[in-house]
């Protein structure tokens, strides 16, 4: 995380066999960390030894970078983890139950930038469309111009 402190790094499942504080330590360290909350594993798995109450104090202090996510592969069925979900959004404020559910996701997304590959399609369309437009993009951005402009030269 240091050697790349422009890159975006999620911790997978970082709740598991981990405590509180050992997240929020890194999470101290490292701005550009942002933590994949496996709420199954805290809430259900017998090798917690956590309760969803536990973190939750850290996930409303660093509200921005925490997502919630579920696997029911591991221990859990699918009923567990799809319950945990909604106990752990109970728990939440009402601004950081929706960052949390789903708009940390979508902002992380929308900052990605286009690709190389993405940036050369574009190009390569554009020139044989005779268009000479600037854009604005981002990676999805990017990819709904392709199918459009692949869409103009049919």
């Amino acid at each position: 995380m240091d050697q790349h402190p422009n890159t975006n790094i999620i911790f997978g499942h970082a709740n598991a066999y981990n405590s509180p504080n050992n997240i929020k330590t890194l999470l101290e360290k490292h701005s550009n960390l942002y933590i994949d909350f496996f709420a199954g594993f805290t809430a259900y798995n017998p090798d917690s030894f956590n309760k969803l109450r536990d973190f939750i104090p850290l996930m409303e202090q660093y509200p921005d970078r925490f997502m919630l996510s579920t696997d029911s592969g591991y221990g859990l069925t699918t009923e567990q983890a799809a319950n945990a979900l909604y106990e752990t959004i109970d728990l939440f404020s009402a601004e950081t139950a929706l960052k949390v559910a789903y708009q940390n996701y979508e902002r992380l997304i929308e900052q990605q930038p286009p690709t190389d590959t993405q940036i050369q399609k574009i190009k390569e369309l554009t020139s044989k469309l005779g268009k000479t437009e600037k854009y604005r993009l981002n990676k999805r951005l990017a990819n709904e111009l392709i199918f459009k402009l692949e869409s103009e030269q049919k």
